[in-house]
């Protein structure tokens, strides 16, 4: 009898071991295709960096990532939980973020960089996303006698 225990518990543990490396190669796998889907937007990325300032349409950024209009939308959101619009507004603000803390250029300037080309546009997007305006971010960063002084 103990031969017929000890032989149940090897299978036992045996499958278990199966089972636990059947899920991490699952996992692996879908690690991989989320990789190489990811794959498929960095030239929509690497043109959105080199480009911010200018205009990026919908057509554009799917013609980018060799999609159609309608299949890149699905796709983006899937792979950034965002729409375009609303990723590319976050990307913009991060650019102007980066800008406000290490230059000492003008709001209007950071704003046309960024690729805004309304500053007022510009400060309501960053005041939604940021939960504080340009200038106070900006302030909180350098501190209020260095935004004082400019």
């Amino acid at each position: 009898h103990s031969r017929l225990y000890a032989k149940t518990c090897l299978l036992m543990i045996l499958a278990i071991l199966l089972k636990h490396y059947a899920d991490w190669a699952a996992s692996q796998s879908a690690l991989s295709r989320k990789e190489h889907d990811l794959q498929r937007l960095k030239p929509l990325f690497d043109y959105m960096d080199l480009h911010a300032q200018e205009r990026i349409s919908l057509e554009k950024a799917a013609s980018l990532s060799h999609m159609s209009r309608s299949h890149f939308i699905r796709f983006f959101k899937q792979m950034t939980s965002h729409s375009f619009a609303e990723y590319l507004n976050r990307f913009r603000i991060a650019k102007a973020q980066a800008l406000l803390r290490t230059s000492q250029k003008s709001i209007a300037e950071i704003s046309w960089e960024a690729g805004f080309c309304d500053q007022s546009h510009f400060g309501n997007v960053f005041r939604r996303l940021s939960k504080m305006t340009p200038l106070e971010y900006r302030s909180s960063y350098t501190g209020p006698e260095a935004v004082a002084q400019r």
